[in-house]
């Protein structure tokens, strides 16, 4: 019998092994060729290098002699962002592709990639080190250069945010307290549907700051300004043809391979699911809603936004007359900007694109036309100033200052307040007036003057500049506990000694008091409950504690059933006459979370002591130092 040829990997022939070398990546390729002389030969094929340029750097050409040394070069040049190239690469290109098409003007303003020293210079200006990613998208482009205030697009970003800026690094490192930082700039997904309409002054000139993006300021003779709403918009989009719309956006998104592993016919399965499976009861009964996209829903907004942004693509260039001049939308409310002579007809256009689409219309009156929070007013000679609207049933009652929450809370009642009125109002005494109207509005529910010093302090005092916090510092922990004034402020002291973040959440207001728009469920149909059940004779006492994920009358069946581990059972069969009524039982709290709810479970029973409990019988038991801390809150 003839001995077995002992064989080594380096025996093999070259096609199996360069098979298998085609499926590592760079680094793998790169250790392989230190292992033997036979590897490092293969290794360094040319094929496998285009193929690694081809995944890692997107190259179709070769620029330079062999594609090893094109990846090499392009790593010694992009190598510590080669995680986020890819997807910063894509969006760009894609950028550039629908700026060609819609405003080559645009294109022509977006400068060249910044260079290394560049980057480093803003770090150390900033006193900040900058994220790989956003350091990658300026490699490849370093915003715009403008030679006057120039048109801007918007740019949707990682995290769902928005951002009217396409900044170079000069004038996002100068503008780093007003826009949060640097991440505002990172364009990530073109949003298209609202065009390029914004201005951004380059200097301080012409009434405007540095890096402030503006609405156009005076109108043309024949302009003129009108609000168009969407009538029920959730609840009019088609899901069928929501979901196809859904479908288009995820087939041309290059980068999906890259944030999940699910294909697209997988997501709109899911999602098709989330549309269709629309059930609420009323009055008791159960109904299923056929048509829109149910309100409150997660999903629902981007469902809706994509549907509306494939209408306006095509209600905006499908229209054969003058298109209008400038086109914001916010859900189903729209500020447009457009010639007189065409209102009319583009009002009519619009109407008829889509049989689920119908708007309702507004024009100006008195030259003032209100717009969510705004008004805008016309000017004699066309020139727009913006203000503050509020409706006519405003009462101007806020958070009162004696209510029953963080400071931190009621101090951002009067920054919010008085940012909108300082961002949104263009009139110096307009802007003096309705500061004059919060202070004495504000001054009513409670807020004395030390609070608005403390909230509004002047720009070099609350605009400092961040200190440069190590990366070991930024993932600290959070969590959020209930308010109870005098007690979670110490617990934040206590926490920040641990580099624990504490937010604060008011356990009772009086929406959750007095706002019941929804059917109250019956009792014996509420799960994920801590319940307590009583025994109904007069002269028994006997109790018992239990929590269940499934339904409250499910769980009392189980009680009442003939089982042996059932305590409730055990005191029935031994107590003649005694009985338990599902309608006397108390619910003591609800907990989704299966951990959280045996804690609270072990929380009432040390409160209330129950009689027909069995000890050990609970999932948690809780630490003899609790007692003193539920003795005091016993019921």
């Amino acid at each position: 019998m003839a001995t077995p040829m002992a064989l080594n990997i380096c025996s093999l022939p070259s096609d199996p092994l360069l098979h298998v070398l085609s499926y590592l990546n760079y680094d793998d390729l790169c250790r392989c060729s230190c292992t033997c002389k036979r590897l490092k030969e293969l290794a360094g094929e040319d094929e496998l290098w285009k193929r690694q340029s081809s995944i890692w750097w997107l190259s179709t050409s070769c620029s330079s002699a062999t594609w090893r040394r094109h990846f090499k070069e392009q790593f010694k040049n992009l190598g510590r962002y080669i995680k986020s190239y890819r997807a910063l690469y894509r969006t760009w290109t894609r950028l550039e592709t629908f700026l060609a098409e819609h405003c080559p003007r645009l294109l022509a303003s977006i400068k060249a990639g910044a260079t290394e020293r560049e980057l480093d210079e803003i770090e150390v200006k900033i006193r900040y080190p900058l994220p790989n990613d956003v350091r990658c998208s300026y490699r490849m482009h370093n915003g715009q250069k403008l030679v006057g205030p120039g048109l801007m697009g918007c740019m949707s970003i990682s995290n769902h945010m928005r951002s009217e800026y396409l900044l170079d690094l000069q004038t996002a490192s100068d503008c780093l307290q007003e826009y949060s930082g640097m991440f505002g700039c990172l364009p990530l997904t073109l949003c298209i549907h609202t065009g390029c309409s914004q201005f951004m002054a380059l200097s301080e000139r012409e009434g405007y700051l540095r890096g402030q993006v503006f609405y156009p300021s005076q109108l043309d003779e024949d302009d003129i300004i009108t609000s168009y709403d969407v009538c029920s918009l959730f609840t009019c989009i088609p899901p069928k043809e929501a979901v196809s719309v859904v479908r288009e956006a995820l087939e041309a998104d290059n980068t999906l391979a890259d944030r999940t592993k699910s294909s697209v016919d997988q997501i709109c399965k899911l999602l098709d699911l989330c549309l269709g499976c629309t059930y609420f009861t009323y009055k008791g009964q159960f109904f299923q809603q056929l048509h829109g996209c149910a309100m409150g829903s997660p999903v629902s907004p981007i469902v809706v936004n994509l549907y509306m942004e494939k209408f306006e693509n095509k209600a905006l260039s499908t229209f054969k007359d003058t298109p209008p001049a400038n086109w914001f939308r916010y859900v189903d409310d729209t500020w447009c900007r457009l010639k007189k002579r065409v209102a009319d007809d583009f009002f009519e256009h619009i109407n008829q694109i889509d049989d689920n689409i119908k708007f309702t219309q507004e024009s100006s009156q008195d030259n003032m036309l209100p717009f969510l929070d705004t008004k805008t007013i016309i000017e004699e000679d066309g020139r727009l100033q913006f203000e503050v609207y509020r409706k006519p049933t405003h009462t101007d009652q806020y958070l009162a200052f004696d209510s029953h929450h963080p400071l931190e809370h009621k101090l951002a009642v009067i920054k919010t307040l008085f940012h909108r009125a300082d961002n949104i109002i263009t009139s110096d005494t307009a802007k003096t007036d309705e500061h004059r109207h919060l202070r004495g509005a504000l001054g009513k529910c409670g807020y004395q003057r030390w609070t608005f010093n403390k909230a509004l302090k002047p720009s070099d005092q609350s605009k400092k500049t961040p200190k440069c916090t190590p990366l070991t510092n930024r993932n600290k922990a959070n969590i959020t506990i209930p308010y109870v004034q005098g007690v979670s402020e110490k617990l934040r002291r206590i926490f920040q000694n641990f580099n624990i973040a504490t937010n604060f959440k008011p356990q009772s207001t009086l929406r959750q008091r007095l706002v019941h728009p929804k059917d109250r469920p019956r009792k014996g149909s509420k799960a994920d409950v801590i319940y307590r059940l009583k025994c109904e004779e007069p002269n028994c006492n006997n109790t018992y504690i239990g929590e269940t994920s499934r339904s409250l009358n499910e769980r009392y069946k189980e009680h009442c059933a003939n089982r042996y581990s059932s305590a409730i059972f055990h005191h029935l069969k031994h107590n003649q006459g005694h009985s338990f009524n599902l309608e006397s039982t108390d619910i003591l709290d609800r907990e989704p979370r299966w951990f959280e709810r045996g804690v609270r479970e072990a929380i009432y029973e040390r409160i209330y002591n129950p009689t027909l409990n069995r000890k050990g019988g609970l999932r948690v038991e809780l630490s003899g130092t609790w007692d003193i801390a539920l003795g005091a809150n016993q019921l």
